[in-house]
């Protein structure tokens, strides 16, 4: 399949995300039984990766177990986060993504690791939901100075007060926008969301020049429990990604010679 790349990508990052149930009676003696396996797994597939042990205190996980894991594949520039309930891919180095077919069977071997340590050692027969978000970044060369004109006139969004707050309380110009949308997709049952905001000013005063701009989120998510067998999982994740690819392509349309369009098999 052919598809449309741009050859200076403004992706800021890419992750993917699996959560799942705990069954009730688990097949082993807790989370460190899949933990050991899922580790022992990975590191006999990437020798050179590393593992940290996170102290968590940020509520992150729903679970009870006060650990989580992260394994870095520094040379892919990919991060394996592993809880109790859900798992995180993050590409930490965005300029090695050129196009979804070279990336995806980097995250199939992850995910078929997990997939064996989650059959092992936990039982859940389906994910609760399987998720991909794409992170872009508008720097203020190409939104120019004005990033609410650009978020507004060049990628489509309709942001206003009402007149009446215009009218009764109006602005002195340094004001920032952000746009955030729910959306349930007709015909594929998938989910949308859709945050833009200007990163111009942050909580009113001017950001670090160095990222001021505009910063664009988009994730597709299944929300239906998909089986735990490597097929359906990245079946999903295909669409999901298809999806994201079609709606960034139709948000750019104005500016997208600005990056240079390219073709990839």
């Amino acid at each position: 399949m052919r598809e449309n790349t741009l050859r200076n990508a403004p992706l800021d990052g890419l992750s993917i995300t699996l959560t799942w149930s705990i069954p009730e009676n688990p097949p082993s003696q807790g989370p460190e039984d899949f933990f050991s396996n899922y580790q022992l797994r990975f590191k006999d597939s990437q020798p050179d990766s590393s593992i940290i042990c996170i102290v968590k205190n940020d509520g992150w996980s729903t679970g009870d177990y006060p650990y989580s894991y992260q394994l870095q594949n520094e040379r892919e520039g990919i991060s394996f986060d592993l809880d109790v309930d859900r798992f995180r891919i993050d590409m930490t180095k965005p300029d090695n993504y050129s196009n979804w077919d070279s990336f995806a069977p980097v995250i199939e071997s992850g995910i078929d690791i997990l997939l064996q340590a989650l059959n092992k050692t936990v039982g859940a027969t389906c994910f609760d939901s399987v998720s991909i978000r794409y992170d872009d970044w508008f720097p203020t060369e190409i939104t120019g100075r004005d990033s609410s004109h650009f978020i507004r006139d060049v990628l489509g969004f309709s942001i206003a007060l009402p007149d009446r707050i215009d009218e009764g309380f109006p602005s002195k110009g340094d004001e920032s926008v952000q746009a955030y949308v729910n959306r349930h997709l007709a015909g594929c049952g998938l989910d949308a969301t859709i945050k833009v905001a200007d990163m111009t000013r942050i909580a009113g005063r001017p950001a670090d020049p160095s990222r001021a701009g505009v910063a664009l989120m988009m994730q597709i998510s299944n929300r239906s429990s998909i089986d735990t067998d490597l097929r359906s999982v990245m079946d999903s994740l295909s669409e999901e990604h298809d999806i994201a690819h079609r709606m960034f392509f139709t948000l750019i349309e104005p500016i997208r010679d600005t990056f240079g369009v390219g073709e990839d098999q």
